[in-house]
């Protein structure tokens, strides 16, 4: 790899570490006004209940009913 090709890609590195940390930096400006928006219960419900609907067999869905079908083996006993 040549010194130009080296720069290159430590400057794509640093790139994405950028993006990521503007990402991040996002992500958290959007919990904080979350959080202090009186509304941050009826947030989260909306977002589980958007991502159930989006997709059934995703992680929340599944956690879901892998918990009922707990409950319901604890009341058969």
């Amino acid at each position: 790899m040549t010194d130009e090709e080296q720069q290159q890609a430590e400057a794509y590195i640093k790139l994405q570490d950028n993006v990521d940390e503007l990402i991040r930096s996002k992500v958290n400006t959007t919990l904080l006004e979350w959080t202090q928006d009186g509304n941050f219960e009826e947030l989260i419900v909306d977002v589980v209940k958007n991502s159930i609907k989006t997709n059934p067999r995703g992680d929340i869905a599944s956690a879901i009913t892998d918990h009922i079908r707990l409950l319901n083996t604890e009341n058969i006993k």
